[in-house]
């Protein structure tokens, strides 16, 4: 019985994959893997920050959450999003 449990959680954590992100302008993405529970981190250039999310998580569907977009502004300015 242990076996097929094992077996399940394997497919599982394969099957859903979070896919790899563009980097934003003016900044990257730093993963810590991308299977279920895998987190990611943008960071921005010197002079610059990130305005939305710093991170999201891999959840079990396959998508990166939250599921919003992520810029890196120059700092002291202002973006119309």
């Amino acid at each position: 019985m242990i076996w097929k449990h094992t077996l399940c959680l394997a497919l599982i954590t394969e099957r859903y994959l979070c896919p790899k992100l563009n980097n934003p302008p003016h900044g990257r993405i730093i993963y810590d893997g991308h299977s279920f529970y895998s987190r990611l981190v943008y960071e921005c250039n010197p002079g610059y920050t990130v305005v939305g999310p710093k991170e999201r998580i891999c959840v079990s569907d396959g998508f990166w959450e939250p599921v919003v977009d992520v810029y890196c502004i120059r700092k002291g300015k202002c973006i119309l999003i």
